[in-house]
């Protein structure tokens, strides 16, 4: 539609230009009667109408140009495809508010006068060969440029989301509620890992099985037992540690079983990302405790060994952020630019099972529940269908409210 426009414009431009280097007529008779064809014609403008014509091409190629810009970014910004059309035919009707007008306001006499003036007939001021080149290159352009044009503007609309994801996984990431008496710590929203990772979770082990902590990832459900289940810090996905027995950065780790994999998780590619950093964060030293969801309510919820250290985290993944804030005011701060894949940050979360950055100079609060024997993964159950019930139910609070 804009190109369209466009046209429009160079059309009228060239007819303009047409009558100051042919001129046919005076400036006193701009329009004679032609009885041969028994319509009027136009011979010539005068000067008043000749700068009225300029401004009327700029004041159109201004507006095309503007309506182009906002319907590229009215278009950038839609995410649905039937808003997608309406959006299309809005700047269809933008462009046609002139015609809409003409006929609203004008009266039928002189639009039946302008409707019997003979069309202009006039020469576009180029050569043989550029208008044969135009004839058969014009559409071939025209379309290649707007193919390409509607192939950039989608690329820079998936990149736009994909940052506005990187920034509200950081955000869910490490900027939940820390452990209660540990603020130095960050902690991902209650129920994000949990919900990712299919993890059931007891309040409190011991045993043999209790250095890989209190939460296993399992399909357990509330009326039947489990099919799958995995310790979290254990050799979860292929390729996690080297030789060596080291860790390795979880952007090297391979992908789970396609067949275990149907079975815990959904297939997607962003969640994928969370759950590596989600085991990277789990500390089977800690425990499940009630934790408040929001400063701002007293709403509590069960919250799994999730955490890393604050100061590390924000540094790598809030840099941006934090000298917008120290340089700005709050309520105009820029939320910078977050790429979980950039090096410092997978770093960063590598090291959040360094227990040497966790502070351990308070303890954590836990719940007070019966305490159960995890002697074998295998082995590992619930006490009683009603306890299980219950923490099922308050542990999809916490993912819900998540």
């Amino acid at each position: 539609t804009i190109i369209v426009e466009f046209r429009k414009v160079i059309n009228f431009g060239s007819m303009i230009a047409h009558f100051t280097r042919h001129p046919t007529g005076g400036p006193n008779t701009p329009i004679v009667w032609d009885e041969s064809l028994e319509k009027f014609r136009v011979t010539g403008l005068t000067p008043a109408a000749f700068w009225c014509g300029y401004a009327a091409m700029v004041l159109r190629t201004c507006v095309a140009t503007f309506v182009g810009w906002v319907g590229c970014l009215l278009l950038f910004y839609t995410k649905v495809k039937l808003d997608l059309i309406f959006n299309s035919l809005a700047l269809v009707f933008i462009l046609e508010l002139d015609n809409i007008l003409f006929a609203a306001t004008m009266s039928v006499l002189s639009q039946n006068f302008l409707s019997d003036i003979e069309p202009i007939r006039y020469q576009q001021p180029m050569s043989k060969a550029v208008a044969k080149l135009q004839k058969s290159g014009l559409p071939v352009f025209v379309g290649v440029c707007c193919f390409t044009a509607a192939l950039f503007m989608r690329y820079e609309q998936v990149v736009y989301c994909q940052g506005l994801l990187s920034q509200a996984s950081a955000l869910c990431l490490f900027g939940g509620p820390p452990p209660t008496g540990h603020p130095e710590l960050a902690a991902p929203v209650v129920g994000l890992c949990e919900s990712l990772l299919s993890v059931r979770c007891a309040p409190v082990v011991d045993g043999p099985g209790s250095d890989n902590g209190p939460c296993v990832i399992s399909d357990q459900g509330v009326f039947h037992g489990p099919k799958v289940q995995f310790y979290i810090d254990g050799s979860l996905y292929p390729g996690m540690s080297d030789r060596e027995g080291n860790r390795r950065p979880w952007i090297d780790w391979q992908d789970m079983p396609s067949d275990t994999r149907r079975t815990l998780w959904s297939s997607n590619m962003y969640q994928k990302t969370l759950r590596k950093q989600c085991v990277q964060m789990y500390h089977p030293e800690g425990q499940v405790e009630r934790r408040r969801m929001d400063r701002d309510v007293d709403e509590v919820a069960n919250a799994a060994p999730f955490w890393c250290n604050r100061e590390m985290m924000f540094s790598a993944v809030f840099a941006t952020t934090r000298r917008s804030l120290i340089s700005k005011p709050q309520d105009s701060y820029v939320f910078g630019s977050v790429n979980l894949y950039d090096p410092h940050v997978v770093d960063a979360v590598g090291r959040c099972r360094e227990r040497a950055l966790v502070g351990k100079s308070k303890p954590f609060v836990t719940t007070r529940s019966p305490r159960i024997s995890a002697v074998s993964i295998s082995k590992w159950k619930l006490p009683h269908n009603q306890w299980r019930r219950r923490h099922f139910r308050s542990l999809a609070t916490a993912i819900e409210a998540s």
